[in-house]
């Protein structure tokens, strides 16, 4: 499932009936509105522009660190696990044009705060206005973040 470059329509047959979410960029002029998915123990905040998702941050729902294979679960949920690649807490993806469908370039991180953030090219991203926004991990969970994947 690809969850960026999709319409509200097109993910709600897999992520369900959202509810209405604080926009995490903040840039409302520019068409942004976010809504707010609960499935499979996350949460998944998704930001549209013009109705098409540009950006979408994961968290789990009991407040925990993701976990490596977390990680891995949710990207491969954005889209396919091989065409990810890892840098540290960062990563990158891009896909070919393909059947018709465009390419698709977009980023990642995975913040010590215990979310997971990706975003398609060309959108301006501040990555400490965005920590700020997000939750953090709540007491009682995982002491430390995990180690990045590799």
């Amino acid at each position: 499932m690809r969850i960026l470059s999709q319409t509200r329509d097109q993910n709600a047959p897999v992520l369900g009936i959202p509810t209405f979410a604080q926009n995490i960029i903040g840039d409302v002029f520019a068409g942004e509105s976010a809504w707010e998915y609960r499935l499979s123990g996350y949460v998944i905040t998704v930001g549209y522009y013009h109705d098409v998702a540009k950006y979408v941050a994961f968290r789990k729902e009991d407040g925990a660190y993701l976990i490596d294979s977390d990680i891995h679960s949710v990207l491969g949920f954005m889209g396919s696990n091989a065409l990810w690649k890892a840098s540290g807490t960062d990563y990158s993806y891009s896909e070919p044009a393909n059947a018709g469908a465009p390419a698709i370039e977009a980023s990642a991180w995975y913040s010590a705060k215990g979310y997971l953030f990706a975003y398609l090219a060309g959108i301006l991203v501040d990555r400490n206005a965005i920590d700020k926004k997000m939750p953090g991990s709540s007491p009682g969970s995982v002491k430390s973040p995990p180690k990045p994947a590799k």
